[in-house]
């Protein structure tokens, strides 16, 4: 379960800092979930922003799950 919440928060964080580099730069077009989502037009930063963070809580709940369920 732990490799699985792991991968799954850095793919999160991943396409948190690909979004990013493509808004400030315009150098690589992700096919990530905030550009398909019309609700987010005005607000792509701060969806990325929040995926990163998302996806950083993750790995991190997955690394103390594992830690408790060792004891």
């Amino acid at each position: 379960m732990k490799k699985v919440l792991e991968a799954v928060g850095f793919t999160l964080a991943l396409w948190g800092v690909v979004g990013l580099v493509h808004a400030w730069t315009g150098w690589f077009a992700p096919p990530g979930a905030v550009r398909a989502l019309e609700f987010f037009d005005g607000y792509e930063v701060h969806a990325e922003v929040a995926l990163i963070v998302l996806g950083g809580v993750v790995m991190v709940t997955a690394d103390r799950i594992a830690s408790r369920a060792s004891r």
